[in-house]
């Protein structure tokens, strides 16, 4: 957050809106880069490291092969198309060479999220907080001075350097738990288990050959209003925000699909729907406790970025208000990953995208970027309903059941 703040004091508004849609380009490259790795690592990691050692490792080397695989398809992918989102869909030509040099964000933030996920299947949620510590502070100084000397492409340096420090840090941990679980990474036998490719990776694939551009186009229809850059900065600096809303959040969420897997795999429905219930109830109750106050102070806040940015105090509070509601969406969203239904997440994705870009649609020529915040808030909220449904559906019908004890009928008493 304070990296930041001293980040859009360098840029200016315009600037810091330009910073705004270099990472949103990333994102849906990004989204592709992922491939679903991370969540199939969590999710057979955490269950498998003391069940069955020999598959845990074969899979963990199968997800290390396949990222660094879609890691360098899809940055050449990103450069390849780099001139054309500059000049045709966001009309801003000037973007072409920083969405190039913006490959090196995507190619080291998604290798570190992938080392993280992999840690978070470990439960070794020391080494995570270590590795996004390194990478804030890294962030701090050497973004920010990065960003004073060269302008946005110091930014976009600096980015690729803390993430770059993470990906370290966390390879280190990660062979630490390696070798305290007897696993090995290697290539032999790895694609004996391929079948997470189609269960884990082309559910997401299929999502985010749909949420991607749909979020995408509606960022793009901001940027080529008048001041749209401006606007953007507005709605990236109140981003900011929303994150710090979902700092404690996302660290229990690390926490809770191990938990649920592990849960799931002991076959103990007690206990699986009571983490589940308790993490809804601390992400919601933390997430509320720190947005209340930036929805309060929200003119305040915004104007630690600069003066310009003082008229944007209302997006903070939508923002802040999302943020609350995306707490409950993050934990609710794991039962179906959890529950291996991750073709149902690509469902619920496909609506969340037609909300969105509908919305966009409709709303950004008339209100600008808070046209955009607003579909954001509405396609959050429906993201939510159906996640929280079919939640509701897979617990019901999980294999929880058979393993509860029924009293015998009379015809099995006889």
């Amino acid at each position: 957050m304070l990296a930041g703040v001293l980040v859009a004091r360098c840029l200016g508004k315009a600037g810091y809106g330009k910073w705004g849609l270099l990472l949103s380009a990333g994102a849906i490259f990004a989204a592709f880069a992922g491939f679903g790795l991370g969540s199939a690592a969590t999710n057979n990691i955490a269950a498998l490291k003391v069940l069955d050692r020999k598959k845990a490792a074969r899979i963990l080397s199968l997800v290390l092969i396949l990222g660094v695989g879609m890691i360098v398809l899809m940055s050449v992918a990103m450069v390849l198309c780099s001139d054309w989102m500059a000049r045709y869909l966001y009309e801003k030509p000037e973007l072409s060479n920083p969405l190039k040099i913006s490959v090196a964000i995507l190619a080291t933030s998604i290798f570190g999220q992938m080392l993280q996920s992999i840690l978070a299947g470990f439960q070794d949620f020391r080494g995570i907080a270590v590795s996004t510590v390194a990478q804030g502070v890294t962030f701090l100084v050497v973004g920010t001075v990065l960003t004073w000397s060269m302008g946005l492409w110091g930014t976009v340096l600096g980015m690729a350097v803390a993430w770059a420090v993470a990906c370290v840090v966390c390879w280190l941990y990660i062979m630490r738990e390696c070798r305290r679980y007897g696993m090995h990474v290697a290539v032999r036998g790895v694609w004996r288990e391929r079948a997470i490719v189609w269960k884990y990776s082309m559910p997401i694939i299929l999502t985010s050959a749909v949420s991607g551009p749909a979020g995408m186009l509606s960022l793009a229809l901001v940027a080529r209003l008048p001041s749209g850059l401006a606007a953007l900065g507005g709605y990236n600096a109140a981003s900011t925000w929303g994150g710090a809303v979902l700092f404690v959040p996302s660290a229990f969420r690390r926490v809770t699909l191990p938990m649920l897997a592990k849960l799931k795999g002991e076959r103990d429905p007690r206990r699986f729907m009571k983490a589940l219930w308790g993490n809804i109830a601390a992400n919601v109750g933390v997430a509320l406790i720190v947005a209340a106050p930036i929805m309060i102070l929200s003119s305040w806040i915004m104007g630690f970025y600069g003066a310009d940015f003082v008229r944007d105090w209302d997006i903070l509070v939508l923002v802040a208000a999302m943020a609350v509601l995306q707490a409950a969406n993050d934990v609710v969203g794991q039962v179906t990953t959890c529950m291996e239904k991750l073709w149902w997440n690509s469902a619920i994705y496909v609506l969340w995208s037609v909300i969105l870009l509908g919305g966009s649609f409709l709303l950004v020529p008339h209100l600008g970027v808070r046209g955009y915040v607003w579909a954001m808030f509405a396609a959050t909220c429906s993201h939510l309903t159906f996640f929280s449904i079919a939640a509701f559906v897979f617990v019901k019908q999980s294999d929880f059941s058979p393993l509860i004890p029924s009293p015998p009928s009379a015809e099995g008493i006889e």
